[in-house]
């Protein structure tokens, strides 16, 4: 991104800031979802805002805000949280309840470095944002293997979200199934191995589990 473009999205920025107020536009809601993050029993609106950085997997975001839902997207919302994550360079965000204390956290699947894995490669991170504070639940430096994408969808019908996530084997592609075990997650399910992409969203008669995450993550796209 040029000079002046990066210039120009900060005036864009500095524009949709009103006090306490965040207008979202088609321009600056790069990514969002809506989900109880608070823990108050209503749904907010949770919004990743673009930087001016590239990753080999798109756009990278800058802030995450925690907003009221407001009755649309594009609109003034009143701002409950608002947190700088440029430097973790998220892709996406989500929201659920994956340790099932209660209250859904928040997901961000960044591009980023970790401390025992010092090359960049996307991760997913998980943070508790219901004090007002983004306070980190579990920073995973990798699920069992290098991931293409991953959902959170309630998998196994417990009323909690598990993590469905796509993933590169040696010959191919396979969807896993991750659970919380109080320190992290466990992969307690996966598919057979398939040549490509296609064949896997494509299987015949797939588990109950499988489905379900093959909806959630095509549904992301």
């Amino acid at each position: 991104m040029t000079r002046f473009s990066a210039a120009l999205l900060c005036a864009v920025w500095l524009i949709a800031c009103d006090g306490n107020g965040f207008y979202v536009t088609e321009t600056n809601a790069m990514k969002y979802c809506y989900a109880d993050v608070t823990g108050d029993g209503n749904e907010e609106l949770i919004l990743l805002t673009p930087s001016a950085e590239t990753t080999p997997y798109g756009q990278a975001g800058s802030s995450l805000y925690i907003l009221d839902p407001g009755k649309d997207l594009i609109g003034r919302h009143e701002i409950i949280s608002e947190f700088d994550v440029k430097d973790m360079k998220p892709l996406t965000v989500m929201a659920g309840d994956v340790n099932r204390d209660g209250v859904k956290e928040v997901s961000l699947k960044v591009y980023k470095t970790a401390e025992y894995s010092p090359e960049y490669a996307q991760r997913p991170f998980f943070f508790n944002v219901s004090r007002g504070k983004l306070e980190a639940v579990w920073l995973g430096s990798r699920l069992a293997r290098p991931f293409v994408d991953y959902a959170l969808a309630d998998l196994n019908g417990d009323g909690y979200e598990e993590i469905a996530s796509l993933e590169m084997a040696a010959e191919g592609y396979l969807l896993a199934a991750y659970s919380w075990d109080s320190f992290g997650f466990t992969c307690y399910a996966k598919s057979d191995v398939h040549k490509n992409i296609e064949n896997l969203y494509n299987m015949e008669s797939p588990e109950t589990w499988i489905k379900i995450a093959l909806e959630s993550i095509s549904g992301r796209q």
